[in-house]
């Protein structure tokens, strides 16, 4: 051992010797302090003697931040796992439970800057909880008893569960996510501009996420990203102006997990009385959940109103709000006459709820009646939440669905617990089918816990299910709470699916025009409704076939078609009319070409009938009722030509054209032919088939 830790060693044990001292002399003290404050001091040297003797150990054996006696000091950016605590922890618990909250509190240095884990739950210990507390949006002010700041209760053990992030539910994968969401303000008088500080990845995951951020008033969400690799909280505010009056939710979410915050938006509120329009009286203006209540208010006959009872169900309204014209102050056209107003509403969630009441009048201004909208408020305080059944806190559970086909998929609402037991136990939901889940509540809980359960029915059957206050092994000799029962039935059969098929095409290719026959099989899986086929040729044209109720059997449709231009084609057949076949399929398909015409040979032959200047052109046409022709010998002669004019009726035959010209002088002559379908004048050059000769008689 060297001289340093023999003097840091004899420093120890002189702070123990004082301590000693103050135990033993502290009941002369008492009327100097209060009990509860010497507690306090006495926790926190006991806080202080543990880390001491840590870091004497430490010395003893050459090593550092080990785990030789009773306390730990975890280094700074170590990182420990969300904390599952089901117990109540305040100063002077002890156990397992507090080892895991300060190893989770010292992985911050920010929250637990001194990083003691002991197992003991002291001054220290609550101090960083209390930062925790104020870091989540949790508590941030008044004492352990009367707001349970600095005690980890029912509130921060959900919260802990997540590692602060989500919904506070525990719900939340506590290695991947987490957030906190703070809005300011969160009430104010419209055009309200807010902000929403968002503090994501509190679980320090490393994964990439996006985390979204709805203001709850229909103007989309705003995406704050987790990069890859960063693995650390992040921290983004983003600001949002609300300009219309209401009650919203804003909400900050990851995935499935969420955290909200509300915000009410007031209207310009006028003044009022009791003796005034509009005046708002609710009475009860609070109580518990189911909460009914009634609004009552002063209205000019005839005049219309709107109310919004602030926890998100329809409003009620009577009468319109378009705009009025103004009057001559003189007009008497509307009624002066009050009258009582009165509507009923219960609440069922719990909270602070502010009414607004929207009305329209005629005001006096100047030398006018001016059409004017107001707005009034009222707050309502409704106690607690209602619960799914009707046992005692509204303990039990409600089914939805009851009934449907297998495989049945049904959510139960369950509320254990509603006695605000603070012993701790497990319900059991027996499923009615061989299956059951357990329900367990916190023991220091002391409040109603509900539960959301889905479970899927695979087999067709009636089944029972109950809520059991025990856990499943004891349900056999216990009485359930309450139950219900679920009817899954034999899903029907698939729908038939319509069918039909092309039987034939004729001609299937061929020259153009094309006209091609089709036969068509409709409705061939026997349908007994009306339906409607179409057949698309292929060419953006179409036939539609119907077919009457009551024929059940296929029907046989002939149809012609006349293709008018060359190339390739697929005719389809769909079971729709010709407006839903871009969303239907094609039960049969048959492809067609249609191909260019065959004029046949163009040939020049010289020295005929043994004349050397007479020649002979020889050309085929696809039929001379349609095909239009012009031949030009070359040396200024008249043309040879035809004109079809605008037939279309042909013959898919060549038909083969013979001429002769006797040349009066020698030279080289071109011979050109032009022929194609249509009138003479639709000829061009580029129909054009040229040839030379050359005259050289004596």
């Amino acid at each position: 051992m060297n001289m340093n830790t023999l003097k840091y060693k004899n420093k120890a044990f002189s702070f123990l010797f004082v301590l000693m001292i103050f135990i033993l002399f502290t009941p002369l003290f008492i009327n100097a302090v209060t009990i509860d404050e010497i507690q306090a001091q006495i926790a926190a040297l006991f806080e202080r003697i543990q880390a001491l003797q840590s870091e004497l150990d430490g010395l003893g054996t050459g090593t550092t931040g080990g785990t030789s006696g009773g306390t730990t000091t975890v280094p700074t950016g170590s990182s420990a796992s969300c904390p599952n605590i089901i117990r109540g922890l305040s100063i002077g618990s002890e156990g397992a439970d507090v080892t895991a909250l300060q190893n989770y509190l010292a992985s911050d240095p920010n929250i637990y800057p001194e990083g003691i884990v002991s197992g003991y739950f002291g001054v220290l210990t609550q101090r960083a909880v209390q930062r925790w507390q104020a870091s989540r949006g949790i508590v941030s002010s008044g004492t352990p008893d009367t707001t349970g700041y600095g005690v980890v209760g029912p509130r921060t053990r959900e919260a802990l569960r997540n590692c602060g992030g989500g919904d506070g539910g525990g719900n939340a994968d506590p290695g991947e996510v987490g957030a906190l969401l703070r809005v300011s303000p969160i009430t104010g008088n419209s055009p309200l501009t807010v902000s929403a500080t968002a503090t994501i990845n509190t679980a320090r995951s490393c994964s990439f996420a996006i985390y979204k951020i709805d203001f709850g008033d229909g103007t989309g969400t705003t995406d704050l990203t987790v990069p890859s690799g960063v693995c650390q909280e992040i921290t983004r505010t983003v600001t949002h102006t609300y300009t219309i009056p209401g009650n919203y939710v804003v909400t900050l979410s990851v995935g499935t997990h969420k955290t909200t915050v509300r915000v009410t938006v007031d209207p310009e509120v006028a003044t009022g009385n009791p003796t005034n329009s509009g005046f708002i009286s609710v009475s009860p203006s609070s109580g518990a959940v189911p909460l009914a209540v009634n609004a009552s208010f002063l209205l000019r006959s005839g005049n219309p109103y709107e109310i919004d009872w602030g926890d998100g169900t329809p409003v009620n309204k009577s009468g319109s709000f378009h705009v009025r014209q103004s009057l001559p102050l003189e007009t008497t056209v509307f009624s002066n006459l009050l009258e009582t107003k009165s509507l009923s509403h219960t609440y069922r969630i719990g909270g602070t709820h502010t009414i607004i009441l929207r009305t329209a009048q005629y005001e006096k201004q100047g030398n006018l009646w001016i059409w004017q909208t107001r707005f009034y408020t009222a707050q309502v305080n409704a106690i607690g939440t209602v619960g799914p059944g009707s046992g005692v806190g509204g303990e039990g559970f409600s089914v939805n669905p009851t009934s449907g086909d297998a495989p049945l998929s049904v959510k139960f609402n369950v509320r254990v617990n509603g006695s605000a037991s603070c012993n701790g136990g497990v319900y059991t939901l027996d499923f009615g089918d061989g299956e059951n889940v357990e329900l367990p509540y916190p023991a220091d809980g002391c409040a109603p816990r509900d539960y959301e359960v889905t479970h899927v029915y695979n087999t067709v059957g009636t089944f029972e299910s109950h809520l059991y206050p025990v856990p499943p092994s004891q349900t056999g000799s216990s009485s359930s709470i309450n139950s219900a029962v679920v009817n899954v039935s034999e899903p029907p059969p698939p729908p038939v699916q319509p069918s039909g098929d092309i039987s034939s095409v004729s001609p299937q290719s061929g020259p153009v025009p094309l006209t091609a026959t089709f036969v068509v099989q409709i409705n061939t899986h026997a349908s007994c409704d009306a339906g409607t086929y179409t057949l698309d040729f292929g060419d953006d044209k179409h036939s539609e076939f119907t077919y009457a109720a009551g024929v059940c059997d296929s029907q046989e449709v002939i149809v012609s078609h006349t293709y008018d231009t060359i190339g390739n084609y697929t005719a389809k057949l769909y079971p729709v009319s010709a407006s839903s076949i871009g969303s239907s399929s094609a039960v049969d398909t048959i492809p067609l070409v249609v191909q260019a015409i065959n004029h046949g040979v163009f040939t020049v032959t010289p020295n005929i009938d043994s004349e050397p200047r007479k020649v002979k052109v020889e050309f085929g046409i696809n039929g001379s009722a349609c095909t239009s022709y012009l031949l030009s010998w070359g040396d200024g002669t008249a043309d040879i030509t035809h004109d079809a004019g605008s037939a279309t009726t042909c013959t898919a035959d060549s038909v083969t054209k013979e001429f002769t010209h006797t040349y009066s002088n020698n030279g080289t002559f071109t011979i050109r032919l032009r022929r194609d379908r249509g009138s003479l004048s639709d000829l061009t050059i580029a129909d054009e088939l040229v040839a030379s000769i050359s005259i050289n008689s004596i």
